[in-house]
C-alpha cells in the first residue's frame, strides 16, 4: 500500500484526473492520505482526516513509508 503527504500550501482534490475537473475539496499541507490507485499523471487517495476520495496531481504530494503514515496518523 502506498501512502503520501501534501507538502504544498492547498492542492485541489479533484473529482477526476484533470486539471479542468470538479474540485471536490482540498488537501492542506501536512495533510496524509492513502494512494488508492497510481496512474503516470494523476494518483486517486482517501485522505486520513476525513476519508474524502479524489484525485490528485502526482507532482503535488511526496510519498512517504507506511511506518510514518501510521505514526502521523497514531498523532
Amino acid at each position: 500500500m502506498l501512502f503520501g503527504i501534501c507538502n504544498l500550501s492547498i492542492v485541489p482534490l479533484r473529482l477526476a484526473a484533470s486539471d479542468t475537473s470538479e474540485m471536490l475539496s482540498q488537501v492542506l499541507f501536512g495533510e496524509s492520505f492513502e494512494i488508492i490507485e497510481e496512474e503516470k499523471e494523476w494518483s486517486k487517495i482517501r485522505l486520513t482526516f476525513d476519508n474524502y476520495e479524489g484525485f490528485i496531481d502526482n507532482k503535488q504530494f511526496i510519498k512517504i513509508t507506511e511506518d510514518y503514515y501510521s505514526k502521523l496518523s497514531s498523532e
